[in-house]
């Protein structure tokens, strides 16, 4: 669904990690956590008073949120739709915490990630069990000759 790999690679380590790039949707969930991460040190931050360090923190997520958008498969339909309208709501947000300090707008950025990271974990673990089925009834196939 989405062609992420080269950028999300690159947002990933901007993001100051390295990751084994081999698992390409576990990529994509590593970036949603890594995100979820940077949120809670923007919030220290500002809580702390210190403006410099959200700065830098909110511009890497908004560049890593700004990859993803760009990065969707518009083929997909109303799933990359739906993504993509989230993504430029929370880019919209993030854009405002830099002068409104709003906690409010960091907390709700959070919670629609959490919401993102929970869809797409579902996903990934079924596809990791139709994998997993697919290889066990693979093996128990013997071919005579």
């Amino acid at each position: 669904m989405i062609n992420f790999v080269g950028r999300c690679i690159f947002a990933y380590q901007n993001a100051e990690h390295t990751i084994d790039v081999d698992d390409k949707p576990k990529l994509l969930l590593k970036v949603y956590e890594e995100l979820l991460r940077k949120l809670d040190v923007v919030k220290k931050a500002i809580e702390e008073k210190d403006y410099e360090r959200k700065f830098s923190e909110l511009s890497k997520i908004e560049q890593i949120i700004e990859i993803l958008n760009d990065s969707l498969d518009k083929s997909c339909g109303q799933i990359a739709e739906n993504l993509a309208s989230l993504y430029t709501y929370m880019i919209r947000n993030l854009r405002d915490i830099h002068l409104s300090l709003d906690l409010k707008k960091i907390e709700e950025c959070k919670s629609l990630i959490s919401t993102i990271l929970d869809g797409f974990k579902k996903a990934y673990e079924v596809v990791q069990k139709k994998e997993s089925e697919k290889k066990t009834s693979s093996r128990g196939q013997r071919i005579v000759i």
